[in-house]
């Protein structure tokens, strides 16, 4: 019980430390804070917009605020890394200010999640989810919930410590509005996830598929010998085809009395009786 005590003091610290210096550093742009302890100092790392606020002239801000922390947290040798925050737009505790300071002012807040959308995604984040409640539309409306979300955000397991979470408020005329920002950064990897695989849709050139087209007609071998007209498609033009046609309907007309003669011929030879009954 012991070890798991320990892990919920650490984490309760944690929290206190962040909330004590997102106030402390909110004039230079107080993104996330890291903490890592050693045996021998506490590395606390401060991710911030504007780093030359928090250090002040000859480093003076910063050491107030390192004794500050060692004094309200019992910490032993605390040490603060101030680190300037590469793009802002992939901090959501960053975002979740821009759009709260957007809310005061009145803006559309429908306009407002599309275009902090819109950006994060454009800064190669790998998805993004931004909620909002409170009074949004008037004075005396009910207090509602907005959630616009982009990409791929999961939103249960050991994953969601992958994720960056923000928290802000917004404090206009009709009531306090709480904004949630919650961004996957670029070159995220989560476990189990299959990239979609597209399929490739081969095109042959118009030329192929002509000459396949043809090939037929110039063997006459592979036609099927059912239908007259397949039987000279070989030759050139419909005319010849036409002409073939019909020299071949006439000469099978002509063969039948032919037929019949030989037929007559057959039996007398056979029988002379059916011979004479025939004549």
């Amino acid at each position: 019980m012991a070890i798991e005590r320990k892990f919920m003091d650490d984490a309760i610290i944690k929290y206190k430390v962040s909330e004590f210096l997102s106030k402390a550093l909110s004039r230079g742009g107080f993104s996330r804070v890291e903490i890592q302890k050693t045996p021998v100092i506490t590395r606390i790392s401060v991710y911030v917009l504007n780093p030359g606020k928090i250090i002040g002239r000859g480093g003076k801000n910063i050491n107030d605020i390192t004794d500050a922390v060692k004094q309200r947290f019992h910490m032993e040798n605390p040490q603060i890394n101030v680190i300037e925050v590469e793009n802002k737009m992939l901090e959501p505790t960053l975002v979740a200010k821009d759009i709260a300071g957007k809310l005061e002012r009145a803006m559309n807040y429908r306009k407002v999640l599309a275009i902090a959308l819109k950006s994060i995604m454009s800064n190669g984040a790998v998805g993004a989810e931004i909620i909002i409640s409170g009074k949004l539309k008037a004075k005396n409306a009910r207090a509602r919930s907005v959630k616009k979300s982009i990409g791929y955000i999961p939103k249960a397991g050991e994953v969601r410590l992958l994720i960056r979470e923000g928290i802000a408020t917004a404090y206009p005329k009709a009531g306090a509005i709480g904004v949630k920002v919650r961004i996957a950064p670029p070159g995220t990897v989560f476990p189990g996830q299959k990239p979609k695989k597209g399929k490739a849709i081969e095109t042959e050139p118009a030329e192929a598929s002509v000459k396949e087209r043809e090939a037929p007609l110039e063997s006459k071998e592979h036609l099927p010998a059912s239908t007259p007209a397949n039987k000279y498609a070989g030759e050139a033009g419909p005319e010849a085809i036409a002409n073939n046609v019909k020299n071949e309907g006439t000469a099978k007309a002509t063969s039948i009395p032919n037929s019949r003669e030989a037929n007559a011929e057959k039996t007398a030879k056979a029988s002379p009786d059916v011979a004479e009954k025939t004549a």
